[in-house]
């Protein structure tokens, strides 16, 4: 093999991989790996980061706050916090809760809005 050839194929197989590391960093998964392999920061790539305060759902059930009469009904408050310890301090603190119709069995505390 010649050494031109031997150039165009180095070439091609370069082409070639850049269109597979292109391919990659467009998928959900490859563009999350690539913000952690880089370490800029996960808010400059639009990911949020860990000490963003954020809105938490809390919903506790009414049969363990004393209101048996319900059933298996349940309250829920939303909150502003950092992370779902804060949450749940912050809506035991909170007046404002919704009346759930459907069924809570245990504490829940979820972010209102995931990644």
């Amino acid at each position: 093999m010649s050494l031109s050839n031997k150039k165009k194929k180095f070439q091609r197989q370069l082409a070639i991989t850049k269109l597979d590391e292109m391919l990659w960093d467009s998928t959900p998964l490859g563009k999350f790996l690539g913000v952690i392999k880089n370490k800029n920061g996960l808010s400059s790539q639009g990911v949020i980061s860990k000490n963003t305060l954020r809105p938490w759902v809390v919903r506790l059930p009414s049969i363990s706050l004393g209101y048996k009469r319900m059933g298996p009904a349940g309250f829920q408050t939303i909150v502003i916090a950092g992370n779902s310890d804060q949450a749940l301090d912050k809506a035991l603190d909170c007046d404002i809760w919704e009346v759930l119709d459907f069924s809570v069995n245990s504490i829940q505390v979820f972010l209102k809005e995931p990644f």
